[in-house]
């Protein structure tokens, strides 16, 4: 008989009984017999209890003195376990190298070869390199990795920790430097002296091929502390944030090398003609970029939070109709716009507030329409040209009343000298050498000039000859880029297809074997080197931004 449950109705009254349906029948083992089975009754227990504990007793308990066996030498009654070696290495371990130098046998050389499988070859610093040793290869390897993805933030992370912590690195693990380690690949001194007679250059996939441009690129620069790094803008109204890939040294035919698009911005309202990086590398201000046009307003766009920043401020206090033209200081958060008149604005990039004014050319009657200016790389002279007379004017910024960071007005640069720039009636350009010692002007006939910038030479009472002459093209000079040893300097026209050269400024003699017939310049618009020498960017007409390669110096 099934079992009979009661239950109560909504009105708290018993309900009458219900019937539960009886189980139907099941094979299934009863719940002692399953305990049986998985423990074993209890006299089955109970022996195997006893059993154990008359083997623990038989055991030889080792006394005081006596050496451990480490279970080689087991009683009989234990069991004998064979002694395991480590089934992995940490490379952490390793004295110097790290995981190269984990586990090598005596007699493995010394060196490792950088020809040897091809894909080293991009970590040589010179092409007559062959060998290096492992300490160098596993920082190369580092340099390689920081080059193309940066360091990455747990590391920045640590890194911070450990300087504000000297306790973090003991003193005994610091090591002094190794005699092979005193040559520096990226210090200009350090580098080989480049060939007058052939440039060692070849085409890459264009910086912009993923995408390109619809209107004419009227800038295009790389990141001050990172070559990897390059933007282009235009007339189309967008920003373009772009990372150079592999060069394509590597053996892989199926490897992809081309340049990635990072990131893509619109400014509906200002098609952009100038656009620059603002500060100084690893500045809080390295990941902002200013954009200008032929508008009375400009924007500045942080990279890293993606957002743009509407300025106004020269719109409510100058009355020029439009800003198109500027330029950044390399080492100070300011800058230059051209104004009228010959004048000069300098504006704060921390409080956006204008801070001096620079006129071209003393006087009301000797001002004269701003061509072309450019900062010196510590920031503290600015070279300004007019439009007539063949004159460049230098200023020195810091000679005046307070910073660039205080209130608007301070900044009053004092004059340093005029130098007539020989052989041109306008000067269209100016450029400064890395180092500082050589001040490169463009007129409009083609010519370009180099002037010595030595200490003591900067002058009103001395005049300035140049140091070297190029006419090599016949219209006006747009753009001046040297290469960061200073060896080289690209100068290039706008007013005429494939007007791109490079001159080698130590002899003086442009290299003949490029740009050739075959080259596809076009109209140049922008042009510019990578920190390091490794990259040549140059945007044309039709929206393209061309990448090159320098093989005399390293990719980054």
């Amino acid at each position: 008989m099934g079992e009979l449950r009661v239950y109560e109705d909504r009105q708290g009254q018993a309900a009458a009984p219900r019937r539960q349906p009886p189980k139907p029948p099941t094979d299934e083992p009863s719940e002692e017999v399953l305990a049986d089975r998985l423990f074993g009754d209890a006299a089955a227990t109970e022996e195997l209890a006893a059993k154990g504990q008359s083997q623990r007793r038989g055991k030889r308990v080792r006394q005081v003195g006596e050496k451990e066996d480490n279970g080689q030498n087991a009683t009989e009654d234990g069991p004998r376990h064979p002694k395991v070696s480590a089934a992995w290495h940490d490379p952490d371990d390793a004295d110097d190298g790290g995981a190269l130098l984990a586990d090598t046998p005596a007699n493995t050389p010394a060196s490792v070869s950088l020809t040897a499988p091809a894909r080293r070859r991009k970590l040589r610093r010179v092409p007559q390199e062959t060998h290096v040793s492992k300490r160098q290869f596993v920082e190369r390897l580092a340099e390689r990795y920081r080059a193309l993805y940066g360091v990455p933030e747990w590391a920045q992370r640590l890194t911070d920790a450990a300087v504000k912590d000297s306790s973090v690195v003991p003193p005994e693990h610091t090591t002094a430097p190794r005699a092979d380690d005193a040559h520096t690949p990226d210090s200009p001194s350090s580098r080989p002296p480049l060939p007058s007679r052939q440039l060692r250059i070849r085409r890459l996939t264009d910086a912009n091929a993923a995408a390109p441009s619809a209107a004419v690129v009227r800038s295009l620069e790389f990141h001050p502390g990172a070559g990897h790094l390059l933007f282009t803008a235009g007339l189309d109204k967008r920003l373009r944030l772009f990372h150079i890939g592999d060069d394509g040294e590597s053996a892989s035919a199926d490897a992809f090398h081309g340049n990635r698009c990072l990131h893509t911005a619109c400014f509906a309202d200002l098609p952009v003609w100038s656009a620059h990086f603002l500060g100084p590398p690893r500045s809080p201000y390295d990941q902002r970029v200013v954009l200008a046009g032929r508008r009375r307003y400009f924007y500045e766009y942080d990279l890293g939070a993606m957002q743009a920043l509407k300025v106004r401020t020269l719109e409510s206090l100058r009355h020029e109709l439009s800003f198109e033209r500027f330029i950044a200081s390399p080492a100070m958060p300011l800058m230059a716009f051209y104004g009228d008149n010959g004048q000069v604005v300098l504006v704060s990039a921390a409080s956006k507030q204008v801070v001096g004014m620079v006129r071209v050319g003393g006087g009301a009657g000797a001002a004269c329409d701003l061509r072309a200016a450019a900062f010196s790389p510590d920031g503290r002279v600015l070279a300004c040209a007019g439009r007539t007379g063949g004159y460049v004017y230098l200023y020195d910024i810091r000679a005046g009343r307070g910073s660039a960071s205080e209130s608007p007005g301070t900044l009053t640069p004092a004059p340093l000298a005029r130098l007539a720039d020989e052989g041109s009636l306008q000067c269209t350009a100016l450029a400064w050498s890395p180092c500082g010692r050589v001040l490169a002007t463009g007129s409009d006939s083609g010519v370009v000039n180099l002037y010595p910038m030595e200490k003591g030479q900067v002058d009103t009472r001395s005049a300035l000859h140049y140091q070297r002459a190029v006419m090599n093209l016949t219209t006006r000079i747009d753009h001046l880029s040297f290469t960061p040893d200073t060896q080289a300097l690209v100068y290039a026209s706008g007013a005429k297809r494939n007007a791109l050269r490079v001159l080698h400024t130590t002899t003086g003699h442009t290299f003949a074997n490029w740009p050739t017939q075959q080259t596809p310049l076009q109209r140049v618009s922008a042009a510019a080197v990578s920190p390091g020498g490794g990259y040549m960017a140059v945007g044309n007409d039709r929206g393209r931004a061309l990448l090159y390669r320098l093989e005399h110096y390293a990719p980054m």
